[in-house]
């Protein structure tokens, strides 16, 4: 499966770039960079992505059409764009001389043996995984009520489609370890505009992947990295485009990224306003001002937001069903918690020792996914602003812009605002600050403090090199020893022992009801999640044999009521199998 993986990631990584360069061809973009190499890929990447959406709308999601399609794309780059392709990669050792690329090769070393694991992060396999799955076993859209955000289907999650169809959740990995080198690459492109000293920016790119944020989410099947790096990528085009003065058709490319920003995720909706502001004022600054760019760069990525509300209405008659769910969800949150004023005051509390904390916490426990922390050199880097040399205004607005944008994710830890906001859906910021910090060290005047933060950044690294080795030993151990993946996952996921024992000794005529806060993208069996509670256990059977429920898969981990073995016990269920706190009931 790991070799299959990936020998078929090769040809994904081709096919990708042969789409994106007829699409440049068309813009009469030139290709003649290695750096266009990139911006090449990650175009195909994103209208392969949309040609599966489409396929999805039509239901017409099926293996075999899937692979005519992604042979077709292959097809089309025969010839001139593959030569131009191995023209341009010349392999040259002097940059990794550098003291900075070794770290770098650490890191992207350690990430690669995690890409040749099975997914086991808990969003890829409850939500990322899950829902293209089961549009691809009902060939095309369809609604999942316990799934909110299938409403809305996420470019990433259209691409992993091409791992299901191979049966293989390696791929898929490596995909999402694609889609991280994809933003290596952009934080490389923004870093050589904004410092304009080669030799800085490999220690951009390091301090990023030592961060804790990335060092937990690079790899897993989410689709964070993914958006971080087209809204960069994006910003680099339109700032390439401004200064080369470009036709309108110039600015295509850098277009098609906003749009796919958008479709990435749906907190890549802020790149609208950033967009357009930034336009406004770079263009400005430039001495003309152009309206048509501007209207373009919000005008389109808001369209290609509206595909998901299309679905949306199509699914449920409600264009925007999964906003106004988490509203309501929202408020009744709001309702349940509103109380005295020493609740407001230990809420306060909570929130000002979640901001003060969050810099310098280091998330340890392998299975908390969500690695809100964010690192103390990035809170430094903003007042060490005050010593830098007088620079462009460009580079300036962007290290105070990481400023703002650091404070708004500093505000997301507080989980008294809301307990599903995560850091690493701010995948971008965190670039930004990478390159802002290395922006201001380069720019420094007093020796003094750039000695003291260059120890912090030997520091930095290698305190986050150990937390990785002692976090993911299990799955270094894993490769280097050839673990099958079946074996891994019996170690190393909770659920999967459960999971098993229904692949494997269930009948496939069977109806499995999951209740509550499962990663279900393993079983292979027909099932349904419950997102409802109950109170009462006899009504909770007579419910659940009248959806015609054979199985119930609970999860006493959740420490709830309708979860608890002791309240399950009482029923007329039989209990079949339990490990780790899951338990599986035959109903009568």
């Amino acid at each position: 499966m790991r070799l299959q993986a990936i020998l078929l990631s090769i040809p994904l990584v081709l096919l990708w770039y042969a789409a994106g360069y007829r699409t440049l061809q068309i813009t009469g973009f030139i290709c003649k960079k290695r750096s266009d190499l990139l911006i090449a890929t990650m175009l195909g990447f994103g209208i392969t992505g949309n040609i599966l959406t489409i396929l999805g709308f039509i239901q017409q999601l099926s293996p075999p059409v899937i692979l005519s399609v992604l042979l077709l794309i292959l097809l089309s780059g025969m010839t001139r764009p593959y030569l131009l392709l191995f023209s341009l990669i010349r392999i040259d050792i002097r940059p990794l001389r550098q003291p900075y690329w070794i770290g770098i090769l650490v890191f992207t070393g350690l990430y690669s043996i995690r890409a040749l694991l099975p997914p086991t992060g808990i969003d890829g396999l409850m939500y990322h995984l899950t829902v293209p799955k089961l549009f691809l076993e009902h060939s095309g859209f369809h609604a999942i009520p316990w799934i909110r955000h299938s409403d809305l289907p996420m470019l990433g999650e259209m691409v992993f489609l091409i791992g299901i169809v191979f049966k293989n959740p390696i791929l898929c990995r490596q995909i999402a370890w694609i889609t991280g080198l994809f933003l290596c690459g952009a934080i490389l492109l923004i870093s050589t505009a904004m410092t304009g000293n080669r030799r800085y920016v490999p220690l951009s790119l390091l301090l990023f992947l030592s961060h804790t944020v990335t060092t937990a989410n690079m790899t897993l099947c989410n689709v964070d990295m993914l958006t971080a790096a087209f809204t960069l990528s994006s910003f680099y085009l339109l700032k390439k485009s401004v200064d080369n003065n470009g036709s309108l058709r110039k600015y295509l490319p850098a277009l098609l990224l906003l749009c796919f920003t958008v479709e990435s995720k749906p907190f890549g909706i802020l790149i609208i306003p950033l967009a357009g502001l930034y336009l406004a004022v770079f263009i400005y600054k430039k001495g003309s001002f152009r309206w048509d760019i501007i209207a373009l760069a919000v005008i389109a990525p808001v369209a290609a937001g509206l595909i998901w509300y299309m679905k949306s209405w199509y699914l449920s008659g409600i264009p925007i069903s999964g906003i106004t769910t988490w509203k309501a969800s929202s408020a009744a949150v709001a309702a349940d918690q509103a109380g005295t004023i020493a609740m407001l005051w230990n809420k306060f509390l909570f929130i000002a020792g979640n901001f003060i904390s969050a810099p310098w916490s280091y998330s340890l426990a392998p299975y908390v996914h969500r690695m809100d922390n964010f690192g103390p050199l990035f809170i430094g880097c903003i007042p060490f602003a005050l010593f830098t040399k007088r620079n462009s205004w460009f580079n300036h607005g962007l290290l105070w812009a990481t400023g703002i944008w650091l404070f708004f994710i500093a505000l997301s830890t507080a989980r008294g605002f809301h307990g599903n906001l995560s850091i690493r859906y701010m995948t971008a910021a965190v670039a930004l600050f990478a390159i802002a910090t290395v922006y201001t060290y380069a720019a420094m005047n007093t020796s003094h403090i750039r000695s003291f933060i260059g120890f912090c950044f030997v520091f930095w690294v290698a305190v986050s090199f150990t937390v990785s080795v002692k976090r993911y030993r299990n799955d270094i151990r894993s490769v280097v020893t050839l673990q099958p993946p079946h074996d891994y996952l019996m170690e190393n996921y909770d659920l999967y022992p459960v999971i098993n024992y229904i692949n494997s000794r269930l009948p496939q005529s069977c109806n499995v009801k999951t209740a509550f806060g499962f990663g279900t993208f393993y079983i292979d069996r027909p099932f349904t999640c419950a997102h409802r509670r109950f109170t009462d256990p006899a009504i909770m059977l007579q419910t659940y044999k009248n959806e015609g429920v054979t199985h119930l898969l609970a999860n006493n981990i959740l420490r709830r009521e309708d979860n608890n073995y002791e309240w399950l016990s009482g029923t007329s269920m039989k209990l079949l199998y339990h490990a780790n706190g899951y338990y599986l009931y035959e109903l009568p």
